[in-house]
């Protein structure tokens, strides 16, 4: 089947908007109702309600919502924990009645991480009628809900009208369950370049991508960007971002590249009107053909001269010494971070890695000369400095998980990359699209052009990576 053409289809996220105060609990019913009314008239094909210990049941309360909606599905999340399969199909089906064919239900397991500071997940526990041992671990709930939704959906089989089915995550269980029961899965983008995707029957499961677009008209407005001030710090970074059109470009690039027609927008942004015209109006965006994606004539001809060989990944053994990494380190180590910036969440969502820059150690400046000259030899170019500086990546908790660089636009046009530690297992360095798997070394120098023909995957890792990233513009 050709999908060259297939229109994309926007899902939303309820997160803070159309709330009468800061609390969580005080979305109202006048709220609710407006909320329904402006994704409706934006085409948004469906809008999914959170679940949370504490706040309102909004099953209780969409019905004036469905009512005076058109065609926007409501989906609301329902803990296999906390109801049970019986009372569950009972909730969908008089949800249906209402409104024939425009309910949902995202199961979840129950991830609450750092915003409730861990009292969402004590009161879930404490209050837990059988033996709380069975549910006080994330694997754990994920194992119940398994069995939760394979009861469910055998009450639900001679049910009169459909339910919109989906699940959110990327373990092997979860996926399971989506290709079992699913209409849907909800996934954050970092998925797609990662080997799960792979287990998730396309013919059977619509993937949703999570993601966080910032429309701008200058590179600057990411810095003065309003945030509601209760949004934890996971929502505030945007992989796909730009100028309207720039925007459009990325994720119609997504869509073509893995075949993805539903993305979800899930954002902690005061101001989503640019956020709700470009989901209402996308599909007739026409998008200039020298700006599919994104980048300038010199880039994109670079980049087609350079192909995507695995040749071009280049890495020089020791390009520093073993004493040298370490006096960056201790240098590091001294030094106040300049920004801290949360760069990928974990399968449920949460803050799970982040990224310290320490900008302020002008002690890199030193390299961009040697690197930059290698960097024009190697792939006959000119080039000037964009940035360098001294990286840590740090895990927030427990969990490791991968990172994965997605490819979206950006002026990173040339990078090279020194390793300045390897005393940690794992977080091996693979190149998806060139099926090349590295483990640098401590003083290794790696280079490699940064376009979407070199999506990278670093493995899990347990402890903290230091690099020093040096990033390169054409000219």
């Amino acid at each position: 089947m050709d999908n060259t053409n297939k229109p994309i289809t926007f899902h939303w996220m309820w997160r803070r908007h159309w709330q009468i105060n800061d609390s969580i609990e005080h979305l109202d019913l006048n709220g609710i109702l407006k909320m329904a009314q402006e994704l409706d008239g934006a085409n948004v094909k469906s809008v999914l309600l959170p679940y949370g210990p504490g706040g309102i049941d909004f099953s209780l309360v969409i019905k004036e919502a469905l009512e005076k909606t058109n065609q926007l599905i409501m989906t609301i999340a329902l803990p296999a924990y906390g109801v049970s399969p019986d009372y569950a199909a009972k909730i969908l089906e008089t949800l249906n009645r209402f409104a024939p064919g425009r309910i949902g239900v995202n199961m979840v397991a129950g991830r609450w991480g750092d915003e409730g500071n861990g009292h969402s997940e004590k009161l879930v526990i404490d209050h837990y009628m059988h033996d709380p041992s069975l549910i006080d671990t994330l694997e754990k709930r994920v194992a119940i809900s398994e069995v939760w939704m394979d009861k469910v959906m055998a009450l639900m089989e001679n049910h009169e009208h459909k339910t919109h089915m989906a699940v959110v995550g990327s373990s092997d269980t979860t996926i399971g369950i989506a290709n079992k029961h699913c209409e849907y899965i909800y996934v954050d983008d970092n998925l797609l370049v990662r080997d799960q995707f792979k287990k998730i029957d396309l013919d059977k499961v619509k993937p949703i991508v999570i993601i966080d677009p910032l429309i701008t008209t200058h590179p600057d407005d990411e810095k003065y960007v309003k945030y509601d001030k209760n949004a934890p710090v996971r929502q505030q970074h945007h992989l796909v971002k730009g100028s309207l059109i720039d925007v459009v470009a990325q994720i119609r690039n997504l869509s073509e590249k893995f075949g993805i027609y539903d993305f979800m927008i899930h954002t902690d942004q005061e101001d989503i009107s640019k956020l709700l015209d470009m989901v209402k109006n996308f599909n007739d965006i026409v998008v200039p053909e020298d700006n599919v994606i994104g980048y300038s004539d010199l880039t994109v001809k670079t980049f087609n001269r350079i192909g995507s060989d695995p040749s071009n990944i280049k890495v020089f053994n020791n390009y520093l010494s073993k004493e040298e990494c370490e006096h960056i380190i201790e240098l590091i180590k001294s030094t106040e971070t300049s920004n801290n910036r949360l760069l990928q969440n974990d399968d449920a969502g949460w803050p799970a890695l982040s990224l310290l820059y320490y900008d302020s150690l002008t002690y890199s400046e030193k390299y961009i000369p040697g690197i930059q000259s290698i960097l024009e030899k190697e792939f006959g170019v000119k080039l000037k400095p964009r940035n360098s500086r001294f990286a840590q990546w740090v895990h927030n908790n427990s969990k490791t998980i991968p990172i994965d660089d997605m490819g979206h636009k950006d002026s990173n046009h040339l990078a090279g990359w020194v390793y300045l530690n390897d005393d940690y297992d794992g977080g091996g360095l693979s190149f998806i699209n060139q099926g090349l798997s590295l483990k640098p070394k401590a003083g290794d120098l790696i280079l490699y052009p940064g376009n979407p023909n070199y999506w990278y995957h670093v493995g899990p890792a347990n402890g903290s990576r230091y690099i020093m990233p040096i990033w390169f513009d054409l000219v």
